[in-house]
């Protein structure tokens, strides 16, 4: 059995972890753009054997399904867990934190929503600055991927720096049955008759309009402040799904005091990780079957099922690099972008939007039948067009994460870390 003291208390392993989850955010969040689901069947028809696997990358409909956009989110509230427990490590309960500790890691989330409000409300085109400004705060979207970040990340160091492990767990565990029986029990009181009760999915998660949680978001947030999807009466980054994603950080932070126990880096602690990850995925997939697995919902079988493939995929990064130290060098551009990841991630979202919205042959003006090419589409047809439809999406995505994965690499060489 390969066996080591650990030289630092800092983890490689979940730099890379960290790096690997923010490189799946951008290259899923690019393919999405043009995903094939958005082909014609000609085109679709066109990507051969590769279909199936395109299909997979995007986000999945609704209940019962998950696709590898699905994993990302939740990998990275995991990995805001694990890396709370290391920063959180001297606190204890003759050591609480000072009020002006829980100032600054409410700072530190206020500022981090303030970027997901800024990012929302920007107007990109600058065919339309002249018309609408530079913020549009009329449909404006309150709630976003830092938005619930910054969120859960307060809220489950709250409950961490105020509360002995057995609150905090029987916090997390009351979160998920609670949020479970609100959703399977009750219906959205606006519901019209005959909307629920379809064979393939129990109870009210099969409404996306008029599940509970939809509808609590609804009381809350305008309607013009939803995601654009709000015209469906929902909101994927709601404010009541935000509780079982507390969960999620707290099932990373969870891990990381265990392995913060273990005064060795070895194998069996690879193994052990690895078993606990097996069995909180049976679970979530057993839960499942009474209420879906969703990431829209953030329901709490999705929870367990995602932290499960979370701490095996974590474990399996601890084995290979902390304990064999084995691919350090080939996982360097993870761990560049893991050690910069709200720049990479921030980056890239700007990237999309800035791409997105503005033309490369101009404003429409007063030009008669004017058809916008948007860069984005130009750049994808022009590095890889010649690959067909599809394949040239998913070629620029790779691309794509290769490009903030070098930018990432000069930051580290400039020891320039961006943190809130």
């Amino acid at each position: 059995m390969t066996e080591q003291v650990a030289k630092s208390p800092r983890l490689a392993s979940l730099d890379v972890f960290r790096g690997l989850t923010v490189a799946m955010m951008i290259f899923v969040n690019m393919v999405s753009l043009n995903s094939p689901k958005d082909l014609a069947p000609e085109q679709i028809k066109g990507l051969g054997i590769f279909k199936d696997f395109y299909f997979w990358i995007d986000h999945a409909e609704w209940n019962d399904s998950w696709n590898l956009a699905d994993f990302a989110f939740p990998f990275f509230l995991y990995i805001v867990g694990m890396a709370m427990a290391l920063s959180f490590a001297k606190y204890t309960i003759d050591n609480r934190p000072s009020k002006e500790i829980y100032w600054k890691l409410l700072k530190r989330a206020a500022m981090l929503f303030l970027v997901g409000l800024l990012i929302n409300g920007a107007i990109y085109a600058l065919c339309d600055i002249s018309t609408k400004g530079i913020f549009d705060f009329q449909t404006l979207r309150f709630m976003g991927v830092l938005q619930r970040i910054a969120l859960s990340y307060a809220i489950a160091a709250v409950i961490v720096l105020r509360f002995p492990p057995k609150v905090q767990w029987a916090i997390a565990g009351g979160i998920l049955l609670i949020y479970w029986l609100l959703l399977a029990l009750v219906a959205a009181p606006d519901a019209p008759a005959g909307t629920f009760g379809t064979e393939k999915v129990m109870n009210y998660v099969d409404s996306k309009k008029f599940n509970f949680a939809s509808f609590v978001d609804r009381q809350i947030i305008p309607a013009a402040h939803f995601h654009a999807q709000g015209k469906n009466g929902y909101e994927p980054e709601g404010l009541f799904s935000t509780l079982p994603a507390i969960v999620s950080v707290l099932l990373g932070y969870f891990n990381g005091i265990w392995l913060k126990a273990r005064r060795m880096v070895r194998s069996s602690n690879s193994s052990s990780m690895a078993m606990f990850a097996l069995g909180a995925i049976v679970v979530g997939v057993v839960w499942g079957k009474f209420f879906p697995i969703n990431k829209a919902l953030w329901t709490s079988s999705y929870v367990l099922f995602m932290g499960g493939w979370a701490l095996l995929t974590f474990a399996l990064c601890y084995e290979l690099i902390d304990v064999r130290g084995i691919g350090r060098k080939l996982t360097k551009p993870l761990e560049w972008m893991g050690l910069n990841p709200l720049f990479a991630f921030v980056g890239s979202i700007l990237m999309i939007k800035l791409t997105l919205k503005n033309n490369i042959n101009g404003c429409a003006g007063t030009i008669a039948d004017f058809k916008p090419i948007n860069i984005y589409t130009s750049s994808v047809k022009t590095m890889f067009g010649w690959a067909g439809a599809g394949h040239d999406t998913v070629l620029f995505a790779l691309a794509t994460v290769m490009f903030w994965s070098f930018l990432c690499y000069i930051m580290y060489r400039m020891r320039w870390f961006i943190k809130l």
